[in-house]
C-alpha cells in the first residue's frame, strides 16, 4: 500500500487546504475481510508522486494514437461492434464522433469543512478488491 497512488493523490489535493505541513494518515478499509491498513507519505514521496503524475499527464496529452488493447474486460464491452480487435471492418473510432457526447465544463468540488477529516467512501485496493478508503488528518 505504500506504493498505491490513490489516497496519496487525495493528500496532495487536500494539503493546501489543511496546511502543507499537516500530517495525514492514509487508511484502507477492506470491508469484506474486516481489515484496515494504513500508510503515510513523506514530503519527498509526495513530490515524486506529483512529478510522476504530471509527467504521465503530459505524456497522455501529447499522445495522438490510441491503439486498442485486448484485456479481460473486453468481453463485457458495449463497443465491440466499433472495435477493430473484435470487428476488423470497424471504422477508426478516432475519426468517429462519440454517440451522445456533449461538451461540458466540470464544476469545482465543494470545499470540505475546515478542521474535519475528509473521507472518500469507496475505492479499489491495489489487488482490485473493493474497499472503503479514508484520509485522516493527524
Amino acid at each position: 500500500l505504500d506504493q498505491d497512488r490513490q489516497l496519496a493523490l487525495y493528500q496532495i489535493g487536500l494539503a493546501p487546504h489543511y496546511g502543507n505541513d499537516t500530517p495525514f494518515r492514509l487508511v484502507w478499509h477492506y470491508v469484506a475481510k474486516n481489515r484496515t491498513c494504513t500508510s503515510t507519505r513523506t514530503p519527498q514521496e509526495l513530490q515524486a508522486l506529483r512529478d510522476s503524475t504530471i509527467a504521465r499527464i503530459d505524456e497522455i496529452q501529447s499522445t495522438t494514437t490510441f491503439a486498442p488493447k485486448r484485456i479481460a474486460l473486453c468481453a463485457w464491452c458495449e463497443y465491440k461492434g466499433r472495435c477493430p480487435l473484435w470487428n476488423p471492418d470497424a471504422k477508426d473510432p478516432a475519426t468517429e464522433p462519440v454517440a451522445g457526447a456533449t461538451e461540458t465544463s466540470a464544476a469545482a468540488p465543494p470545499e470540505p469543512p475546515a478542521g474535519e477529516p475528509t473521507e472518500a467512501r469507496s475505492g479499489t485496493a491495489p489487488d482490485g478488491e473493493a474497499t472503503g478508503i479514508q484520509l485522516d488528518l493527524l
